[in-house]
């Protein structure tokens, strides 16, 4: 039985989604990151923090960010990793989990001010056997989209006709019940 998946639209201000598809238009990327271990293909990613304290203090745009999700979610989470991810045409990610753990969320918020259907680019969502698509979630402006991290998803690439790099800004979550192990390290930033 597959999981939860919310979609919201409208959830962050539009002066939010403006400064942050600027942000995300800075030179913060690095090249080579990969869905999983076993994926053949890489795209972009901009590592932000790995926790609510590390992310306020990073950029206090991304932290209102966070709390515009976090109004949304239900029940109390803790940010394991916040990040970036962009993709250009070729650059499809493949289908996998962000975790097998009961109770992880993730959020993904699409960065991009500007998106026509024709681009593409959409998030798929998968039957725990990869056999058929469950839902199919395009990167409207402002979107954001929260989900049991256990769901298999992809995120494709844009069309030939796209000019732009779809960017995703993504929380990776926890259940506040989990214990935290060790501090949280900062994420270095390249």
């Amino acid at each position: 039985m597959p999981g939860e998946i919310e979609v919201f639209d409208n959830a962050v201000p539009a002066q939010l989604v403006d400064t942050l598809d600027e942000i995300v238009r800075m030179p913060i990327w690095k090249h080579g990151v990969k869905s999983s271990p076993d994926d053949p293909l890489s795209f972009w990613f901009a590592p932000f923090a790995d926790s609510e304290p590390a992310l306020e203090k990073f950029s206090p745009e991304l932290f209102s960010l966070w709390l515009c999700a976090k109004r949304l979610l239900k029940g109390e989470h803790r940010i394991e990793l916040a990040y970036a991810n962009g993709q250009t045409y070729g650059q499809a990610g493949e289908i996998h989990t962000d975790t097998k753990e009961p109770g992880h969320k993730t959020v993904v918020f699409y960065s991009n001010r500007v998106w026509q259907p024709s681009w593409h680019g959409e998030t798929l969502f998968y039957t725990p056997d990869h056999g058929d698509v469950i839902r199919a979630v395009l990167p409207k402006p402002g979107r954001m989209v929260i989900f049991d991290s256990d769901i298999p998803h992809a995120g494709r690439d844009p069309s030939r006709l796209c000019p732009l790099i779809r960017v995703t800004i993504t929380f990776k979550l926890q259940p506040a019940w989990v214990p935290v192990i060790s501090p949280p390290a900062t994420v270095p930033v390249p």
